[in-house]
């Protein structure tokens, strides 16, 4: 095993695998990488794979819109199709509160060119009848 590094990841997930790869495309010296388990076989293994870029900070949909990319680009770049579908999301508000977040949400996403809009529960219940 080897005992020295440039840059040591912890646990080989989708996030320790994505950063070891661009840091290896950058040349960003040794990587290592350890993972107690075989690699994705975590939290990763198990995520339902949905895409979002809906978030309440700046932060969260700048890092989303970069993984959007990546899913846009994926075949491209990793030679296989990924499946990806974008089909969007509905987020309920249950209370009086969360509704007023969400409308704030909005204001927030719709700077970044994010299609988001609010629906009543009448509009949603037009557009998807139960």
């Amino acid at each position: 095993m080897e005992k020295t590094a440039d840059v040591v990841i912890v646990g080989g997930g989708i996030v320790g695998l994505s950063i070891a790869y661009y840091l290896a495309l950058k040349k960003a010296g040794k990587v290592v990488l350890y993972e107690k388990g075989q690699l994705g076989e975590g939290s990763t293994s198990r995520c339902v794979g949905g895409i979002r870029t809906q978030f309440s900070t700046e932060m969260n949909i700048r890092f989303s819109l970069e993984s959007l990319k990546t899913f846009e680009e994926f075949e491209e770049e990793f030679g296989v199709a990924p499946e990806f579908r974008r089909i969007g999301y509905l987020f309920l508000a249950t209370t009086e509160r969360e509704t007023e977040v969400f409308k704030e949400n909005i204001k927030l996403q719709k700077k970044f060119g994010l299609p988001v809009e609010y629906l009543s529960s009448e509009e949603i219940g037009s557009r998807w009848a139960y």
